[in-house]
């Protein structure tokens, strides 16, 4: 199972949160999301979990699947990522199933947040609740 961690950091405290992170060794990738409003400002995606790491952009996306609908969501998300396969600009997908409240998150490639924009107008979202935002390497 790949980690992923998903932090809720308010606007502002950026800078404690980053210090904090980097005193720990951690065996993952800190990626920020591009807007300040996301509900989860910063992941954490261990080794494997990111599809293209040398991709400009990644949208995280965590899913709420209710018990008994994962054949549904498993059937829809491979729709859908079948539909972005050939869109300009997207990288790849992989769908991580990490512990926690939400238990799927999907990892998106993109090769800048214009393509991500453009390619998603026309894809449909999933039908259950998510949380997604578009994320970059926090370096």
């Amino acid at each position: 199972m790949i980690d992923i961690e998903l932090f809720v950091v308010p606007a502002g405290e950026d800078d404690e949160f980053l210090a904090a992170w980097r005193e720990e060794t951690r065996a993952a990738v800190l990626y920020r999301a591009l807007r300040d409003d996301a509900e989860f400002r910063f992941a954490a995606i261990g080794e494997g979990g990111v599809p293209n790491t040398e991709a400009s952009c990644a949208l995280i996306e965590p899913f709420a699947v209710p018990e008994g609908e994962d054949e549904h969501f498993l059937t829809a998300w491979e729709r859908r990522r079948e539909a972005l396969t050939g869109r300009r600009g997207y990288l790849g997908s992989r769908l991580l199933r990490p512990a926690g409240d939400f238990r799927f998150v999907g990892v998106t490639s993109w090769s800048s947040p214009l393509m991500h924009f453009r390619a998603n107008r026309e894809v449909q979202p999933l039908p259950f609740r998510s949380s997604p935002a578009l994320y970059q390497p926090a370096a």
